[in-house]
């Protein structure tokens, strides 16, 4: 048996391959985590009963990444800032 796994391993764990960061386009993948599900399956209701998983997998997919780039532009990261201002402010209580 086969694995076609070990030149993805091999690739994402050399010290020669560098593999482009995206980095600068924000921390997208809780984002696209939470909303894969229902952007397949809003795309799967509007492909209709005849869609194939490639379809879907095809539209659905970019529909969660920018669903999960506006998520952590818009959401996500000022929640953070507010969270570290807010842990800034605290002053330690005294007994």
């Amino acid at each position: 048996m086969r694995s076609h796994s070990y030149p993805l391993v091999y690739i994402a764990t050399s010290p020669i391959i560098r593999l482009p960061t995206l980095e600068r386009l924000g921390d997208v993948s809780y984002g696209t985590y939470l909303y894969g599900w229902p952007a397949e399956q809003v795309v799967n209701h509007a492909l209709g009963p005849s869609s194939t998983w490639w379809a879907v997998f095809a539209l659905s997919l970019p529909t969660a990444w920018l669903l999960g780039w506006l998520s952590w532009h818009l959401l996500e990261k000022r929640a953070l800032r507010l969270k570290r201002i807010s842990l800034r402010q605290r002053q330690p209580v005294s007994a």
